[in-house]
């Protein structure tokens, strides 16, 4: 069953992009009709990336459900693999958050603040068990330069967590040097997360430092 969602959610995928035609008749100017195209071509783009999630998670649970029937062979339950499969969070996407980037509210210790979210396919943020690696790099034209390397394991990540003001994530951090906020130099996060199944996900990040 799950399989055949799959299918049906990637065809109706296909069939969005179709819809976009340019139409330059009628009354409309041609700035008016391009910026028309535009906004309309950025919402199919976010339709696009929400059906792509949304086909993922359901190969994950689908891929879910075979190891619950395993795991279930010999035991009771009130609910069946296919129900737990389909409840269970599942995350798809791993992503660096809006809080990600450079703080600076004190000017002789700036951090870099490397938060990161978990998501499922509709962009939902759940919890997870798994074991994150965050590094950060400061590239100019002449160089690259490691600034920080954390791996957090389980039970780190799991202690992590915040939900507040700023949304709920992990929250990661370290020392930024001040002479880097001194040159013109971009910063790349790069992180990557190990779940229980043995899948990495992965989220990569670009900032410059005047940003």
């Amino acid at each position: 069953m799950l399989r055949v969602l799959s299918l049906l959610l990637l065809a109706l995928s296909l069939f969005i992009l179709p819809a976009c035609s340019v139409r330059l008749g009628g009354s409309k100017s041609l700035d008016r009709t391009l910026a028309d195209l535009r906004t309309e071509n950025k919402q199919l783009r976010e339709e696009l990336a929400e059906k792509q999630g949304q086909i993922k998670e359901l190969v994950a649970r689908d891929a879910d459900s075979t190891r619950l029937k395993q795991t279930m062979q010999a035991q009771s339950s009130p609910f069946t693999p296919e129900e737990l499969a389909l409840a269970l969070p599942r995350v798809v996407t791993l992503a660096f958050a809006g809080s990600a980037g450079i703080d600076r509210r004190n000017p002789d210790n700036p951090r870099l603040v490397m938060d990161v979210e978990t998501l499922d396919g509709r962009n939902r943020f759940v919890q997870v068990v798994g074991r994150l690696r965050v590094t950060a790099t400061q590239v100019t034209p002449q160089a690259t330069r490691s600034l920080t390397d954390i791996t957090l394991q389980p039970l780190e990540l799991r202690e992590a967590f915040r939900s507040g003001i700023l949304g709920t994530r992990y929250a990661v951090e370290a020392p930024l040097p001040v002479d880097v906020l001194a040159t013109n130099s971009k910063i790349r996060l790069e992180a990557a997360l190990l779940l229980p199944t043995g899948e990495t996900l992965t989220a990569e990040r670009e900032f410059a430092t005047g940003e």
